[in-house]
């Protein structure tokens, strides 16, 4: 279960935290949303929590009624279980706004806790050695903790490190230092389908293939050709603005060539980016492209329009973390693979 969601999808008109949404498919778990799901923190609820005109009382009586909410939930989810896993959102701090930081949620469930954080070493050892205090200042306990996305090179190094300094200085056990996966951090089409809230105009059958890269196209066309020619730039998403119809026509026209000399698709994708100006030229590539779009859809290249400017889509894509998604079955697979192998679950469990 997740006492306490974000980022949430709506389910039969009830907001549910996405991943409770991605456990419940990957694992076809059989408890209610409601329970593995109780508490979904969206946009304006802290607004609407400590907005004019709500006094002490009130607040006090949400929390009393939020508390038990949890409570109950987690309750009827570990009855009659072998274990129960309680993931938190964010880092240690983050809902305690509302009163139900990832610290104080464990405590009301009595549940100790094992910290996820990134891979590194000064900066890695300051945040542990914060999230154990903040957790220890609310009487919530930590049993272990897990390191995320370590260079495979340093990863001996860091676990001596872990042992010689954290681990000597406060008894909690490493479960796990995990090095880092590619795929897993890798966004598909349908990651940036949802990102900007659009779909693609063309190549659905690529809509799970993952990409490592994000690339400008400000060049002009023979020396895009090119760039792409080398094959130093596969499994790239190709950002270039709406007003570039050269552009689009040689990915398209590239991507079929690679096809027919070599069988498979080519593993690149195109996002146009153009905001809708009006004028000619100006951005909307589904109004002022008629004959582009036309080759888009007569194309299995995958291609996506966002009315955004270009700075706008880049910035949104390097600052996007993908997300495992039930029907993204490779990146769902290579992450039970990654993780399996370097858990101790003894420790993890307590």
């Amino acid at each position: 279960m997740k006492p306490v969601g974000q980022r949430h999808s709506i389910i039969r008109g009830s907001r549910v935290d996405s991943d409770v949404v991605l456990m419940q498919q990957q694992f076809q778990l059989a408890e209610d949303f409601r329970h593995m799901s109780p508490l979904v923190i969206h946009n304006k609820y802290t607004r609407e929590l400590y907005g004019a005109g709500i006094d002490q009382d009130k607040i006090k009586g949400h929390y009393t009624r939020t508390r038990d909410l949890i409570i109950d939930a987690f309750e009827t989810v570990q009855a009659d279980k072998d274990f129960t896993v309680v993931e938190g959102t964010g880092h240690m701090g983050v809902g305690s706004v509302i009163g139900f930081s990832n610290a104080e949620v464990a405590k009301i469930i009595n549940t100790p806790m094992c910290i996820v954080t990134n891979g590194g070493f000064g900066r890695m050892y300051d945040e542990l050695h914060v999230a154990v205090a903040y957790a220890e200042s609310v009487g919530a306990s930590v049993n272990s903790i897990i390191v995320n996305k370590v260079r495979p090179s340093k990863l001996e190094e860091v676990q001596h490190f872990l042992q010689s300094s954290f681990i000597a200085q406060t008894g909690i056990s490493c479960a796990g230092v995990i090095p880092y996966g590619q795929m897993l951090d890798s966004p598909t089409l349908k990651d940036f389908e949802d990102l900007f809230a659009t779909k693609l105009l063309a190549g659905f059958a690529h809509r799970f293939d993952h990409y490592h890269d994000i690339q400008i196209v400000a060049t002009g066309l023979r020396r895009f050709i090119e760039k792409l020619d080398t094959g130093l730039y596969n499994n790239a998403a190709f950002v270039t603005h709406a007003s570039r119809a050269d552009i689009c026509l040689g990915f398209m026209s590239h991507s079929r060539v690679y096809q027919a000399e070599t069988g498979k698709p080519f593993p690149a994708a195109l996002i146009v980016a153009g905001a809708d100006t009006g004028v000619a030229g100006g951005g909307n590539i589904k109004k002022e492209f008629p004959h582009v779009m036309a080759a888009i859809k007569l194309s299995d290249a995958p291609v996506l329009y966002v009315e955004k400017t270009v700075a706008e889509v880049v910035h949104e894509l390097t600052n996007n973390v993908a997300k495992l998604v039930a029907d993204d079955t490779e990146r769902s697979n290579a992450a039970i693979d990654l993780y399996e192998n370097h858990i101790d679950f003894e420790k993890f469990m307590g």
